[in-house]
């Protein structure tokens, strides 16, 4: 077991299985750097926000919060990939405060991003925060030449 700090690195987990952030109570992480997940999930009980800027979840990877109920950007963060972030047994809503930037697939990529509280908690998105889809990286828009309307 080891300790991340109030440091500038980051966290990425590859691989398949889970790795767990363990806390004594509900923490934020000090680390500032990106949390990326390209394979397997990263359970997170009693996680109640990251302080990482950039928290990428890939396709087929996922990041669960357990027992609380977590915000996401209380300052600048952006959420991207395809993959699965949530919200677990026992846990509250996700927040999506004011700085918050979900960004389905990430910068320049098509995809999906699931994002859920626990079930029956729900997301609540706050004024401010700001979804981008990437239009122009849609695998089928050599089907039509139409613009996309939302």
């Amino acid at each position: 077991m080891g300790v991340i700090g109030a440091n500038s690195g980051g966290l990425t987990k590859s691989g398949a299985g889970q790795l767990t952030l363990q806390s004594g109570g509900s923490i934020t992480p000090g680390y500032t750097g990106p949390t990326i997940v390209h394979q397997g999930n990263l359970q997170c009980p009693g996680i109640t926000g990251f302080s990482s800027t950039n928290i990428q979840v890939d396709a087929g990877a996922s990041v669960t919060v357990q027992n609380v109920s977590i915000t996401l950007g209380s300052s600048a963060q952006t959420l991207s990939g395809s993959g699965t972030f949530q919200g677990s047994s026992g846990g509250g809503a996700l927040t999506l405060a004011a700085n918050a930037t979900i960004q389905p697939g990430g910068s320049g990529k098509f995809g999906s991003l699931t994002i859920g509280g626990a079930s029956g908690a729900g997301v609540t998105v706050q004024s401010g925060a700001t979804f981008v889809f990437d239009l122009s990286k849609n695998p089928q828009q050599h089907k039509s030449k139409r613009p996309a309307h939302l």
